[in-house]
């Protein structure tokens, strides 16, 4: 089964943007790590993942290929083990700096700086979590080279 971004919105009736990079971003509940939540405790991309035929045996996770928590596309998920998703957030360092460029990263601080704008405008506008904004905030982040 095909899911479109149209299907999700009318299943959860909560407003689902697609960004640059072909994440679906939730805009509903999300979790303390940015996870898109539905109910209180309905992971919704493994819902979706599971919807379209992406099972996650025991002893397996969806891996988020994206690094958008709060990326609902199933297409940006991978089933594996626990141990390749940790190898891929270490390899990703645990934020957007692979696939952000440095103007990029630049024009987040300057907005930050502004004062003018909330951390969910700001994470919507770069395909981030809002939690990742915090943890930028917070100097929380090893970059890896940008692109």
């Amino acid at each position: 089964m095909k899911l479109t971004v149209e299907d999700v919105v009318a299943e959860f009736n909560r407003p689902v943007l697609v960004n640059e990079h072909g994440c679906w971003l939730w805009m509903g509940a999300t979790d303390n790590y940015g996870y898109a939540r539905y109910g209180g405790n309905l992971l919704v991309y493994g819902y979706l993942c599971r919807k379209v035929g992406k099972i996650s045996p025991i002893g397996t996770d969806y891996l988020h290929q994206c690094s958008n928590h709060n990326c609902i596309n199933p297409d940006h998920f991978l089933v594996g083990t626990n141990k390749e998703n940790m190898n891929d957030d270490n390899r990703k360092a645990m934020g957007p700096k692979g696939r952000l460029t440095d103007v990029q990263i630049n024009e987040l601080a300057l907005m930050l700086e502004e004062g003018i704008y909330t951390k969910t405008e700001i994470a919507h506008k770069f395909g981030v979590s809002k939690p990742w904004i915090t943890k930028f905030l917070k100097g929380g982040f090893k970059y890896a080279k940008a692109i």
